[in-house]
């Protein structure tokens, strides 16, 4: 990297336990761990968001220093908080497409992640049923509701989650990174998010949006695949679904609260563990952080 100044922003706050700390069998399948830690030894600064995150990102990109960790906050969550005239184009953009397909209606989004399925036999995306599908739309229309469906873009499976069969443009909507390139544009038009172990929750947090977790692989998960960072009693401020019949009830229930207050001490604590800052200003001290370097090596 010669004499350049590297600082890696990363692409969130991790939720999973990834590279170093992830469990073993997933590390040695992903970290590719050569060149990845030559990699990590030139980075003037790594990004994390709260003093919680960077102990986590420590971790995770060993051989780093704890000194290069910089709590600065995400660049990308001022995305999130932005006045929308203050905005690049192409969110503004995805806005205006979001306005357009869920018109007067609430926004249900469903972004799952990947599952490491290299890495264990059993590792599985859920697959819906018509049956279930019948009552996700029959739930949708009775709460004047659309869902818009986010998968993850690393497909690694040709079993993949197939909710894309039924995407219909009535009620349920492709909003997978070739529509939406930007999750912040989600993040700020969604009235629920459904997920399961993806970061992008944390993101809703940031907005202090209701969120359902579709754990129906949790134990798995947590034993065979990346595993989780955190305790998500503590970490994840909503409720934790095993099964289609639970994720239905919780979903009708959070549609149905029409602004009332839901898991709000958690949510209040769980914000508290991932965010240092919520002014819209992350950008401007990682600016001012790469400043002061490049005036120490003058």
């Amino acid at each position: 990297m010669g004499a350049r100044l590297v600082v890696n922003l990363w692409h969130g706050i991790p939720l999973k336990r990834l590279l170093y700390a992830a469990n073993e069998a997933t590390s040695r399948h992903t970290d590719r761990m050569k060149y990845r830690v030559e990699e990590r030894r030139g980075y003037a600064g790594l990004i994390a968001s709260s003093d919680i995150d960077s102990y986590a990102m420590a971790a995770m990109f060993y051989p780093l220093n704890y000194r290069q960790i910089w709590s600065t906050g995400l660049p990308r969550n001022d995305f999130l908080t932005q006045a929308e005239e203050r905005l690049p184009r192409y969110i503004r953009d995805s806005l205006q497409l979001i306005r357009r397909k869920r018109q007067a209606r609430k926004l249900v989004l469903y972004a799952p992640t990947y599952r490491q399925t290299a890495v264990s036999e059993s590792a599985c995306y859920y697959q819906f049923s018509d049956d279930e599908i019948g009552r996700l739309k029959s739930l949708l229309r009775a709460r004047g509701a659309v869902l818009g469906y986010r998968p993850h873009y690393f497909r690694n499976s040709t079993l993949y989650f197939n909710l894309d069969r039924y995407i219909d443009d009535e009620l349920i909507f492709d909003m997978s990174q070739d529509a939406i390139p930007e999750f912040s544009a989600l993040a700020r038009e969604c009235d629920l998010l459904v997920t399961d172990y993806s970061s992008v929750y944390i993101e809703a947090l940031y907005l202090d949006k209701p969120i359902i977790c579709f754990g129906y692989d949790i134990e798995h998960y947590k034993a065979h695949e990346d595993g989780l960072l955190y305790d998500m009693a503590l970490a994840f401020p909503g409720p934790i679904a095993q099964d289609f019949d639970t994720l239905i009830q919780r979903m009708d229930e959070a549609l149905g609260h029409d602004g009332e207050p839901s898991h709000r001490q958690q949510r209040t604590t769980a914000r508290r563990i991932f965010f240092k800052y919520n002014d819209s200003m992350n950008s401007e001290r990682v600016r001012q952080e790469i400043l002061k370097r490049l005036e120490n090596q003058a």
